[in-house]
C-alpha cells in the first residue's frame, strides 16, 4: 500500500482510492459527536436559525462532544457560553453575507477575500472565544465549520496536521503558526475544488450520499484526511 497520495492526481488508480476514502469512518458516525453535529448543520442551513440561540448551543455541544472541553483541572477548556455567543455574534455581517458561498464556486479573488477575513477571525484582535487556551486554529476551525459548512473544514492535530505535515506535533501553539497551518489547509482544499481535478467530481457526487455529515464538501475533504491518516496514508505533493 501507498504511505502518500496526491489528491489532485487523475491517475485512475489514484481517484478509485480517492473515492474508497471519502465516507466518514464508521466509529464517527454514531452518539452525541454526530448528533449535535446534524443539528449545527441543520441550523446553519436555515434561513430563520442561523447564529441565533439555537443554533449557537448546538455548535457549542458540537466542540464539547469533540473533545474541545474535558472535565477535571487538565484538558482542553471552553469559554462560558455567553462568551463563546458574543465572540461568534460580533462577525455575524460577515457570515450572513458568505453564508450561501461554497468552496466549489467561488473565484479565486472570492477565496482571497474570504480567507483574509476568516484568518482575522480565527487570530485577530476580536477572535472567536471557543477556547481558553493559547491556541486558537483547531476550536476556531471546527466552530467554522459549523457555521460555514460550505467553506471550511475542521482542522486537528491528530488526522490534518498529520497527513499535511507528517506529525501530529506541529507548532500550532501561537497565532502565526496556527495561520499558516489554516492558510495552507484552505488553500490545498481551494486547489482541490477549484482545479477541475477528479476529486471535485467525486466529491460532488458523493455529497448527496453523505447523510452522516450532511454532504459538506469540506467535511468529505476532512474525511479523506481523517481515513488516510487512519491508515497511515500522508500528502505527497506540496502544499
Amino acid at each position: 500500500m501507498n504511505t502518500t497520495i496526491d489528491l489532485l492526481s487523475d491517475d485512475q488508480k489514484v481517484v478509485e482510492e480517492i473515492k474508497s476514502l471519502m465516507s466518514a469512518p464508521d466509529n464517527f458516525k454514531k452518539g452525541p459527536s454526530v448528533y449535535f453535529h446534524h443539528k449545527a448543520i441543520e441550523y446553519a442551513r436555515n434561513e430563520k436559525e442561523f447564529l441565533k440561540d439555537r443554533h449557537l448551543e448546538y455548535i457549542y455541544a458540537t466542540l464539547a462532544s469533540w473533545g474541545m472541553h474535558r472535565m477535571g483541572p487538565k484538558g482542553a477548556k471552553m469559554p462560558e457560553f455567553k462568551d463563546f455567543k458574543s465572540s461568534i455574534q460580533a462577525h455575524k455581517p460577515f457570515f450572513d453575507k458568505v453564508k450561501s458561498k461554497t468552496i466549489n464556486n467561488i473565484s479565486q479573488e472570492e477565496f482571497e477575500e474570504i480567507l483574509d477575513k476568516l484568518k482575522t477571525i480565527c487570530f485577530g484582535q476580536k477572535p472567536i472565544q471557543a477556547t481558553t487556551s493559547v491556541s486558537k486554529l483547531v476550536s476556531s476551525t471546527k466552530t467554522l465549520a459549523h457555521i460555514l459548512p460550505d467553506l471550511v473544514p475542521p482542522i486537528d492535530r491528530q488526522y490534518t496536521l498529520k497527513f499535511f505535515y507528517g506529525t501530529k506535533n506541529h507548532l500550532i501553539n501561537n497565532d502565526d503558526s496556527g495561520r499558516k497551518v489554516f492558510e495552507d489547509v484552505m488553500r490545498y482544499m481551494y486547489k482541490v475544488y477549484s482545479k477541475n481535478c477528479q476529486f471535485e467530481r467525486l466529491a460532488s457526487n458523493i455529497k448527496s450520499l453523505d447523510k452522516c455529515f450532511c454532504g459538506s464538501l469540506p467535511k468529505i475533504f476532512d474525511n479523506v484526511v481523517i481515513n488516510c491518516t487512519t491508515k497511515g496514508i500522508t500528502l505527497n505533493n506540496t502544499i
